[in-house]
């Protein structure tokens, strides 16, 4: 029999300010399974990530900087 496709990757945005708390998170959800981790720093960021990626999940600080 051929071989079953495997899930589709899980594509994840981390939009945070903080630089060690976006990598602990990225840390966590890669061991969990998520196949594509895009990080943001800012609101800027985080909006250039959303309109060239297809994102199925996003972890966004409600104070990101520059984010309206």
């Amino acid at each position: 029999p051929a071989p079953r496709p495997g899930p589709e990757p899980l594509r994840v945005l981390i939009a945070d300010g903080c630089a060690p708390s976006r990598a602990m998170l990225a840390a966590i959800l890669t061991r969990l399974g998520a196949s594509i981790v895009h990080e943001a720093p800012n609101g800027p960021a985080a909006q250039a990530v959303l309109q060239r990626e297809q994102i199925d999940l996003a972890f966004i600080d409600r104070r990101l900087p520059d984010f309206d």
